[in-house]
């Protein structure tokens, strides 16, 4: 039972890190174009930016890591509580 604890809770960290930079994306391109600071296609464009040309600025950028926090908890909850029930 423990090991599949460990195991539910390294796929969800992974899954949370393999969906977190697209949702960063979306939910900052849809806030930035709601607010008219910018429009949605050049946020995108922007962030993607970030991720393939500065990644270690994207890896350090507070926002990015508080997203990946509750995705990867929702995530290990979910699968946690799945195996255990």
């Amino acid at each position: 039972m423990p090991l599949r604890i460990l195991l539910d809770c390294s796929s969800g960290f992974i899954a949370a890190l393999t969906v977190s930079p697209i949702m960063y994306t979306v939910d900052r391109s849809v806030s930035e174009s709601a607010s008219g600071k910018t429009t949605l296609l050049l946020c995108v464009k922007n962030c993607l930016g970030d991720i393939f040309l500065r990644p270690k600025t994207f890896i350090r950028d507070k926002k990015w890591q508080f997203v990946v926090f509750v995705y990867g908890i929702t995530y290990m909850s979910a699968n946690t509580i799945f195996s255990v029930c």
